[in-house]
């Protein structure tokens, strides 16, 4: 009941700030300088093909079965779904017809050609940090695709969300339309990452908590969100929970090719690193790994109270680590290099939230081929092997074992996930057999 006040008194408020934002309304093309139109060639190009594979675009605008960038993903999120258009230069039903300054006035500020509004869910916030030659290198890269005639289907979003003008008191409120400014008190490596992670690379979109509106607590940022049924880890400097345990090459081996020691990437951060991340070069990643290990963590430690070895659901729980996951783990949780990975003293394991170590126990998990390498391992589903208590007493075990301490998982928590992850199995079943 409390978070539906919040959210009706929130709505009150847009609409208040978006009727103040009609009666001094703007085409959004304020702030914005004219683009030169000798930046086309080579070079530009291919600047912009890096830069669209950095920011992502591939992914929320294309769907399986058709062509790239002609848009139809469908995006679920707690306003409705929203389906990522035709980005492909198509005259009539992509962006063919599209100046730069259209371009830059819907990656930017969120105004399509012709004044629609856009939903934040495409993260123009985080791209209005980008500067213009780079976002205009991205429209002439895309200008070089095939034109693909497809009309993109219609946004499925609950009243009073699916009013556009509404987006009008979201952005007053919440978009920040300054660029980016480097701090001089930083090193160059430290810029070029904050420059990605807080712009094109996007990562607060899913790794800042989101208030009731869906718009970034920005004194949390990157300290984890929930989303799609996956935890967005912290990936901040804390030691405990986030990045700040990590040696920088481990981060980078991870981002590159899609596991190291401490994890393997699995569900959208897995999709992020097939089909972005690991596409950018060294210098960049490790920019952005300097960056994130840099920012403030979040108040998540070790608990005080520790679980004691000599508790009933720590022996049980190691009875069934022996039997069915030492093997690959290790029996110290030492894990095999490339095949599972460690749980020693494993910020992943210590997370405030288990949904995604309970979802890869229940519904098996795959993690993702990349270029460096091309056959990833995975893990079985004990959906059907294991019940809920002794789930919640293996991951206790785990949880508190070779360096970690962290609070128990409750059996009925595992429960709710198992009666809700049904899906995500058979997913996860489909994958494992191609």
């Amino acid at each position: 009941m409390k978070k539906k006040i919040l959210l009706i008194i929130g709505l009150l408020v847009i609409i208040g700030v978006a009727f103040v934002g009609y009666r001094n309304f703007s085409t959004g093309r304020d702030g914005i300088a004219p683009s030169s139109s000798g930046m086309v060639g080579e070079n530009v190009v291919e600047r912009g093909r890096y830069l669209a594979t950095a920011a992502d675009c591939v992914a929320c605008h294309s769907q399986e079965g058709s062509e790239p960038f002609s848009g139809g993903h469908a995006l679920e999120t707690p306003f409705g779904k929203i389906t990522g258009g035709n980005i492909t230069p198509d005259v009539e039903t992509g962006i063919g017809g599209w100046s730069d300054q259209d371009f830059l006035n819907a990656v930017k500020h969120g105004r399509a050609k012709g004044g629609k509004f856009l939903y934040p869910a495409m993260p123009y916030p985080n791209f209005a940090k980008a500067s213009d030659e780079d976002i205009l290198a991205i429209k002439a890269y895309l200008d070089t695709l095939p034109p693909v005639k497809k009309d993109s289907a219609k946004n499925e979003l609950t009243f009073p969300f699916n009013i556009r003008p509404l987006v009008m008191g979201w952005n007053t409120l919440f978009l920040d339309k300054n660029g980016f400014t480097p701090d001089t008190d930083q090193s160059n490596e430290w810029n070029r990452g904050a420059y990605l992670v807080e712009g094109l690379a996007h990562c607060g979109m899913c790794h800042t908590p989101k208030n009731i509106l869906g718009a970034d607590k920005k004194e949390q940022a990157f300290q984890g969100e929930i989303l799609q049924g996956w935890y967005a880890p912290e990936i901040t400097g804390n030691t405990y929970s986030g990045l700040g345990g990590w040696d920088k090459d481990d981060v980078v081996e991870y981002l590159k090719t899609g596991g190291s020691k401490h994890a393997f990437a699995a569900g959208p951060m897995g999709e992020a690193i097939e089909k972005s991340l690991q596409h950018l070069n060294h210098e960049d990643l490790r920019a952005m790994v300097t960056y994130l290990q840099d920012q403030k963590g979040s108040s998540h430690k070790e608990p005080v109270t520790k679980i004691d070895k000599n508790h009933a659901m720590m022996h049980e729980g190691e009875k069934i680590y022996s039997a069915h996951c030492s093997a690959c783990h290790g029996v110290e949780g030492e894990g095999t290099y490339g095949i599972a990975p460690s749980f020693e003293a494993s910020s992943a394991i210590r997370a405030p939230e288990v949904i995604n170590l309970v979802s890869a126990v229940l519904n098996g998990t795959r993690a993702i081929d990349t270029d460096q390498k091309p056959t990833a391992p995975a893990m079985p589903s004990f959906r059907h092997t294991l019940s809920d208590d002794e789930i919640a007493a293996t991951l206790t075990y785990i949880r508190n074992s070779w360096g970690n301490h962290a609070v128990a998982v409750n059996a009925e928590d595992i429960a709710h996930l198992r009666k809700n992850s049904e899906n995500e199995w058979l997913k996860t079943q489909k994958m494992n057999t191609q």
